[in-house]
C-alpha cells in the first residue's frame, strides 16, 4: 500500500512538471508551483482522475483564474483569484501544487463577461 501511494505521488510530481512544460511552450502566462496552495478563494471542488483534468476544466471556466491540485486525493480546488492578485494567500503545502492563469484583462474580456 505504501509503495502505490509513492507511486502515485511520483506520478503526480512528473505531471506538475508536465504541465509546466506544456503550459511554457503553448500557454504563455500559465505556471505551477509545486508545495504551495492559494488559499480562501476556492468556488469549486470536484475529483478527477488526473490534474490534466483539472487543468482543462479550469481553462473551460471563465471565473477560473487558478487551481490547487491535492494530489494525494486526485481533487481540483478551482479558484477566482491568483497568487498574483493575493500574494498574502498563497501558502506552502507539501500535499498540493498551485496553477496560475495570468490573463490580460481588457475590453475584450470584459465584453465576453458581460454577455
Amino acid at each position: 500500500m505504501v509503495s502505490r501511494c509513492r507511486f502515485r505521488i511520483a506520478v503526480q510530481l512528473v505531471l506538475c512538471q508536465v504541465i509546466h512544460e506544456i503550459s511554457a511552450k503553448r500557454w504563455n502566462g500559465e505556471y505551477s508551483i509545486y508545495g504551495m496552495m492559494l488559499k480562501q478563494h476556492t468556488f469549486k471542488t470536484l475529483k478527477t482522475s488526473i490534474s490534466l483534468d483539472c487543468l482543462q476544466v479550469c481553462r473551460d471556466d471563465v471565473k477560473c483564474q487558478s487551481f490547487n491540485y491535492v494530489i494525494s486525493k486526485d481533487l481540483c480546488e478551482l479558484n477566482n483569484r491568483t497568487k498574483e492578485a493575493r500574494p498574502e494567500d498563497l501558502v506552502p503545502d507539501s500535499g498540493r501544487f498551485y496553477y496560475g492563469r495570468v490573463r490580460k484583462r481588457g475590453k475584450k474580456q470584459l465584453e465576453l463577461l458581460t454577455l
